[in-house]
């Protein structure tokens, strides 16, 4: 079995700008997430001007957004995929499982990438995860709070001395995964994890590669925005960190925390989603006082609904 047995290739388009000599980071996303993805490209640009390309291995996507990407002046490649073989991924979307093939559905002259989800925002140079020498792969510790413990420690539990690790930022080592792992063997795998394991990506990354994954620094590399929220330690953490990933409250959401919101508008550079989140903002803003009038009011009406 082939990649090209399961993923058929409907779409491949670059502009000029793309050289698969630069530094690679690779997205993965869909029409819903196109403002997101464009808006952390902008973000990486802002400290990387030079040298550093990104390929979006996408589902089909609609035409003003391929325009889009291509108008974006930076280099970039596009790779629209379609299932052709039966492929239940379950709750899973589709670029969950594209991330993972990323050795087998790239040029071999891509040897090494760095993934990130869309939800990030870069805030700082991030060239030691280009320059660094990774074996296989690497990624941060996991610190989320978003992890329950109940299933960090089934993890431990199972591979007591390993890390537990959050996909949010991955480097690939593409020749050691083409050398040393078929597509079929992934396949494979990922087939009998579908459906069993919660976290599909993350846990499948885990298990995988125990034992030969090289850790990241978790402040710096993959900072979890809503971790420390509020401490002493949150400014000092956010002056460190690189890559700022919002996993929990997303920004352009009416539910998120305003410093979250903020936070996020300080490092967009994307006009469309600076548009949408300030939207949010100055809704959050109008909220603000309604809500603290009825957290304030809330034991006086229950107080009177006990007494009648």
């Amino acid at each position: 079995m082939t990649h090209e047995d399961v993923f058929l290739l409907t779409l491949q388009k670059q502009n000029e700008r793309f050289k698969a000599s630069d530094n690679i980071v690779l997205l993965t996303f869909d029409d819903n997430y196109l403002d997101q993805s464009v808006n952390l490209i902008l973000s990486i640009a802002h400290h990387h001007p030079q040298d550093v390309s990104y390929i979006c291995v996408c589902p089909p996507l609609k035409q003003e957004n391929i325009d889009t990407l291509m108008r974006i002046p930076h280099g970039v490649q596009l790779r629209c995929y379609e299932f052709q073989a039966e492929f239940n991924t379950g709750r899973w979307s589709t670029c969950a499982v594209l991330r993972l093939f990323c050795p087998w559905l790239l040029e071999e002259e891509i040897h090494r990438l760095v993934y990130m989800d869309s939800d990030i925002q870069c805030s700082g140079s991030i060239q030691p995860l280009f320059d660094m020498t990774v074996p296989c792969i690497a990624m941060a510790g996991e610190v989320s709070g978003n992890v329950s413990r109940a299933r960090q420690e089934t993890y431990r539990a199972e591979f007591p001395t390993q890390v537990y690790c959050n996909s949010g930022v991955v480097v690939f080592n593409l020749d050691y995964l083409r050398k040393n792992h078929t597509f079929e063997e992934f396949y494979n795998e990922l087939s009998a994890m579908l459906g069993t394991y919660y976290y599909l990506d993350q846990d499948f990354l885990n298990r995988f590669f125990m034992g030969r994954i090289a850790y990241l620094n978790p402040c710096q590399y993959n900072f979890q925005a809503y971790e420390l929220l509020g401490s002493e330690m949150y400014q000092k953490a956010l002056r460190d960190c690189r890559l700022i990933h919002f996993s929990v409250g997303k920004p352009w959401k009416y539910q998120s925390r305003l410093p979250l919101i903020k936070l996020y508008l300080k490092h967009s550079y994307h006009p469309a989603m600076i548009r949408k989140v300030k939207k949010v903002y100055w809704q959050r803003i109008a909220y603000s006082p309604i809500a603290f009038a009825r957290r304030l009011l809330s034991p006086i009406k229950q107080a009177i609904i006990n007494r009648t």
